[in-house]
């Protein structure tokens, strides 16, 4: 265990990220996209039968759900891991003896002897996080060739019905916020991985880095 670590803050983002992402916003005034900034609305409207990496057009609802069936659901503090917690590791946690330390404790302020830690990277001075510009752009619209795509428009009035559930058989476009609440609670399946409630957790993990 290292003493008198200092925190060393996580930088996950830079000036050029903020700058580069900003550049694909769009002002939002009262939560809209200003007429200003609209392209050009065709005069009828384009529902894809199939998902495009490319397509600015609506999906129909039943593509969507099949789409969604490749997804496992999400779960706090879980997630895909190649590196499993097996049965021995617990076992072999199990049998440690509580409070049971190494040798010798890393000291992050010692400047000889076996504490010292030898190549201590330099802290960086972080001074805008992922979170703030994430937060940031949530009052921005994606831009695609200078212009917003017809995904980001308000309701446009038409004759075509939006659906506002997920649904195997209708072929309506669905509306964007129910699409991205269903992909929210999912996670990509990987062949031969799951979710597991058998937790690997920290304290576990601190106790086995202590075992030589």
């Amino acid at each position: 265990m290292i003493i008198n670590k200092p925190t060393i803050p996580v930088v996950d983002v830079n000036k050029k990220y903020v700058d580069d992402s900003l550049l694909k916003k769009a002002d939002l005034i009262s939560g809209k996209v200003p007429l200003s900034q609209l392209p050009e609305i065709p005069s009828q409207i384009t529902i894809d039968s199939e998902l495009s990496s490319t397509s600015l057009n609506p999906v129909q609802n039943k593509v969507i759900n099949a789409a969604l069936e490749h997804k496992v659901d999400k779960v706090a503090g879980k997630g895909l891991s190649t590196e499993d917690y097996t049965t021995a590791e617990k076992n072999k946690l199990r049998d440690i003896a509580p409070n049971a330390e190494a040798n010798v404790n890393p000291d992050w302020n010692a400047t000889s002897g076996k504490s010292q830690i030898l190549n201590k990277p330099t802290i960086p001075t972080v001074d805008v996080t992922k979170a703030y510009v994430d937060n940031a752009l949530t009052t921005k619209a994606d831009l695609v060739n200078g212009k917003v795509p017809l995904s980001q428009l308000p309701e446009i009035p038409s004759s075509i019905t939006i659906d506002s559930s997920l649904s195997s058989t209708s072929t309506n476009p669905v509306q964007n916020k129910v699409i991205n609440t269903a992909l929210g609670n999912k996670v990509d399946k990987v062949p031969g991985k799951g979710l597991s409630a058998n937790d690997y957790t920290t304290t576990e993990k601190n106790k086995l880095s202590r075992i030589e």
